[in-house]
């Protein structure tokens, strides 16, 4: 089996949107290259062989993107305590004799 990756849940929207965007857009060159196909000869048909190439690798980031989708864990960061350092937290560091701080999100790949 595999470990579940932790993903908040705005990065899970986001990845979601993505592959509906993508699903959209390959089924656009779907139709195109079934189009381009119907001309003829394919071997000198640059529409029927582009359509082909933009349709690798469209299909290729979708199942990258299923797979993450798939392998993920969503994380509520409202939810996430805070009495140590874990996804979904804000850490403030402060050093001395330094003015500033720094605040740091620990969130994933």
């Amino acid at each position: 089996m595999f470990d579940l990756v932790p993903i908040s849940l705005t990065g899970f929207n986001k990845l979601k949107e993505e592959l509906n965007r993508l699903e959209k857009e390959a089924a656009e060159v779907r139709k195109r290259v079934s189009d381009a196909r119907e001309q003829g000869d394919l071997s000198e048909n640059g529409e029927f062989i582009y359509g082909r190439q933009q349709l690798g690798f469209l299909e290729g980031r979708m199942g990258e993107l299923r797979t993450k989708i798939n392998r993920s864990e969503k994380i509520d960061c409202t939810k996430v305590q805070c009495d140590r350092a874990v996804f979904g937290t804000i850490v403030t560091l402060l050093e001395s004799g330094y003015p500033g701080e720094a605040c740091i999100s620990i969130a994933g790949p």
